[in-house]
């Protein structure tokens, strides 16, 4: 774009230049019809059908929804944290960050003002991660367990009630955010959403209150006893549909170490009985398995061709889909409408003011 000489009336403010907020200018009530027609569009062209494609699912909170937040140092003398603009690509200081959890953008603004002295070649992450009791665990991502600032900034976040833990996490690379690594230096490494334990290196969905609906909306459409819980994490799918209905069998797949062990800790403090465990890659423990329902919450680059052609073998009696990406869920839908049929396309808005999209799809076996 050159130049606006007309102003749409769903533009509600100029647009936000942080990279975090690439839907900011769009009123909230044309991101949900801008993801539903995006959602509907992509899907009919793709699959050369016509689908039909729900309301988005919402539960109209626009702003300081995300419960984890990643910023970073600026090169600064003095401790300023940031997040990236987009044109151009720069870092710069952020004081108050409206997807972020209120306490976090109370102690964002205090390191801010601080003026710790740091090394921003050590330090390079401030990591917020919190539950919906408002209780925190900061991460400090570094290269090393030691750097200047450490023992100020670890005093200063001693000072919330809210924060619980402090870790660092040893940082190899910049080709990733956090490192395998962490190490506590304050407090407890982990945070309780109800009876799931998560750490500074666990995937929960950022935004709790609709991750919660769109699992009320998985548990309704589930029509099986048995459950295959595939790329489950810590668990969050599949301890949710239990608790809805213990008398559901369910087998939770997950490749991470760090994942079983906690999924492990909350099945054993709730004495889920019919809750399997296994430590395995998905796409390779599903073969060996039998279920009514295969739900699938896997990352962003979608199905590993194994299991597409293991799910198409088997016949399910259902597939419950939740994608975070549009592009690729098209792909493995092409493939696995050969045997299935589409029930039901929900999309859900888990990431207000951005672009991000999470797509909810209930196949049923033709």
């Amino acid at each position: 774009m050159i130049k606006r000489t007309i102003d749409s009336p769903d533009r509600v403010s100029e647009k936000s230049n942080l990279g975090s907020l690439d839907l900011s200018h769009l009123s909230f009530e044309r991101q949900l019809v801008w993801q539903k027609e995006l959602t509907e569009g992509t899907l009919k062209r793709a699959l050369k059908q016509d689908v039909k494609v729900l309301d988005t699912l919402t539960d109209n909170n626009p702003f300081n929804y995300r419960n984890k937040v990643v910023f970073h140092v600026l090169e600064d003398e003095f401790l300023q944290l940031g997040l990236y603009t987009t044109e151009p690509v720069k870092l710069v200081k952020v004081d108050n960050f409206i997807l972020a959890n209120k306490i976090v953008n109370e102690i964002l603004t205090k390191i801010n003002k601080a003026k710790i002295k740091v090394d921003p070649f050590k330090l390079k992450h401030v990591v917020f991660k919190n539950n919906s009791q408002n209780q925190l665990v900061v991460t400090l991502v570094s290269t090393n367990k030691n750097f200047l600032g450490k023992d100020e900034l670890i005093s200063l976040l001693e000072t919330f009630k809210q924060v619980i833990g402090i870790t660092i996490n040893i940082k190899p690379n910049d080709k990733v955010i956090l490192g395998h690594k962490s190490y506590e230096v304050s407090g407890t490494s982990e945070l309780k959403e109800d009876e799931l334990y998560i750490t500074d290196k666990s995937f929960l969905q950022v935004n709790l209150p609709v991750m919660k609906m769109t699992y009320d909306v998985i548990s309704k459409n589930i029509t099986g006893k048995k459950i295959i819980d595939a790329y489950c994490g810590v668990g969050s799918i599949g301890f949710y549909l239990y608790k809805k209905n213990p008398n559901l069998t369910i087998d939770m797949i997950d490749n991470q170490v760090d994942n079983i062990l906690l999924a492990n800790k909350t099945k054993r403090e709730n004495d889920y009985k019919s809750v399997n465990i296994i430590k395995d890659n998905s796409e390779d423990a599903v073969e060996g398995l039998s279920a009514d329902t295969l739900v699938l919450d896997p990352p962003r680059q979608g199905l590993m061709p194994k299991l597409v052609d293991t799910i198409l073998d088997k016949k399910f009696k259902e597939i419950i889909y939740l994608s975070c990406d549009l592009k690729t869920l098209t792909r493995d839908l092409r493939l696995l409408t050969s045997t299935y049929e589409i029930k039901t396309i929900q999309p859900i808005k888990m990431f207000p003011q951005t672009t991000s999209l999470e797509t909810l799809v209930v196949l049923k076996l033709k």
